[in-house]
């Protein structure tokens, strides 16, 4: 059996309360911090919801995977994809009072 510390996240990423587990693999442990969520969800106010959870071990951050150092993160994400450098370039070119004549 291993032991591993999941601590429980705001909507901010701040640790609301660790929750220390003991379980027989990671999955198991996901699992476990997954029920304590749910129940820690149950009947409280906003301020103290659980949006997410973390899984530690003494090799650091298993749960979720930690993305790899070697690169920034915004360039391996998928949500700003690369676009040519001539992008903005090619925007047409309004002047401010044409844009709004009433001002």
């Amino acid at each position: 059996m291993d032991s591993y510390r999941c601590d429980m996240l705001d909507e901010h990423s701040h640790v609301i309360f660790p929750a220390d587990i003991i379980a027989e693999s990671l999955e198991a442990a996901i699992q476990h911090a997954a029920r304590i969520l749910q129940l820690s969800n149950r009947g409280t106010s906003p301020s103290r919801c659980v949006y997410a959870f973390e899984v530690w071990s003494d090799r650091g951050r298993l749960f979720p995977a930690p993305l790899p150092s070697s690169k920034p993160a915004l360039a391996r994400s998928n949500y700003f994809p690369a676009r040519p450098p001539d992008t903005i370039s090619n925007l047409p070119s309004t002047p401010l009072a044409s844009a709004n004549p009433s001002l």
